[in-house]
């Protein structure tokens, strides 16, 4: 099972022009909250940030009511690829702002988010999801570069000091970003089991929290592995597990489209 970020003693996702030290999310009383919830979304190996950031940019445009008929997506491969953001794109334009797009071994959050804020985002019918990772996605595919998607805008990463920053960002309707070391247990968990961290040490992994439940004790998780969690990717885990494994929680959050910048 693949997906993994490389792992670098100096790794870090910070990056102070882009990310924020607020949450910027309201305290909340509520006891369990399951945001909406969008179709089921694969990776190819090393990807998991470009291919985790693609489904939380589609749950934007789906929680601001910007998709019609929003039931399509889940059973229509063509409409489903007229508004995710395309993977592929995604990947290699994060790599490309590092100078690594050749290499096929991850990428930083923050260097998608300057990729998306730079070079726009075109829907994946223009860039499909196919081909070598390593392999310039546009060289047959002209249009794509220009296809940006408008609605789409601009986003910002808020880093999540703590979990209650986490609780506090999914409470307010946004999904988070999480990455932790992932361990062998990862690998064999099914609809609405709970991840429980045990066996050897896999590497680094991103994948999403999206909702909790129990007073926020519970999280709901959705990871991009094909067959993980069931048909709709989604399992869960102790708030204590996660908060013990976490590297960097990320609230995901569309702030304008492109026509209102400047």
């Amino acid at each position: 099972m693949g997906g993994f970020i490389a792992e670098d003693p100096s790794f870090s996702f910070r990056d102070s022009s882009i990310v924020s030290d607020r949450p910027g999310v309201a305290q909340s009383s509520v006891s369990s909250i399951i945001l909406a919830r969008s179709p089921p979304i694969v990776q190819w190996n090393q990807d998991c940030v470009a291919v985790a950031a693609a489904d939380c940019y589609l749950f934007e445009l789906l929680s601001a009511g910007l998709v019609p008929e929003p039931a399509r997506l889940f059973v229509e491969p063509s409409y489903y690829e007229e508004w995710l953001p395309s993977r592929r794109k995604l990947y290699w334009d994060a790599r490309a702002v590092s100078g690594t797009e050749r290499v096929d071994g991850g990428t930083r959050p923050s260097a998608l988010v300057r990729a998306v804020n730079e070079k726009g985002v075109c829907a994946e019918r223009w860039c499909p999801y196919d081909g070598l990772p390593e392999e310039n996605p546009l060289a047959d595919h002209d249009d794509a570069g220009r296809m940006s998607m408008d609605q789409a805008g601009r986003i910002e990463l808020f880093e999540c000091a703590d979990f209650d920053a986490v609780i506090e960002t999914l409470a307010s309707g946004h999904r988070v970003l999480y990455a932790s070391a992932v361990y062998e247990s990862m690998q064999h968990v099914d609809a609405d089991e709970f991840y429980v961290p045990s066996g050897p040490r896999l590497g680094l992994h991103m994948w999403q929290l999206v909702g909790f439940e129990r007073d926020g004790t519970v999280i709901r998780m959705k990871n991009q592995w094909p067959g993980w969690g069931g048909e709709r990717q989604e399992a869960f885990a102790t708030r204590s597990s996660l908060e013990a494994a976490m590297l960097t929680a990320l609230a995901f959050r569309r702030t304008s489209v492109y026509s209102e910048q400047t």
